[in-house]
């Protein structure tokens, strides 16, 4: 499971994905690829050794999230 917040900042045509990769019972994920889609942006991430995710300087828009880690089920939002 991966749990995202979403950030904006309103002078800035951009925004970003932030969050922490958790798997279903809380625990820490780290090293779990996540991929953005929207139209014509994709975007791949991987979360670091805290399990922190950043994606950075999206467009407005409605984005499909991926989380994949091996011996996990994927997700998507």
């Amino acid at each position: 499971m991966l749990t995202l917040s979403s950030f904006a900042d309103g002078q800035s045509p951009s925004g970003a994905f932030r969050g922490i990769t958790r798997d279903l019972d809380g625990l820490l994920l780290v090293h779990v690829v996540v991929h953005t889609v929207d139209g014509n942006t994709e975007r791949t991430v991987v979360s670091n050794d805290e399990g922190a995710v950043v994606v950075e300087n999206l467009k407005p828009g409605h984005y499909r999230l991926t989380a994949t880690k091996a011996g996990f089920e994927g997700r998507f939002w």
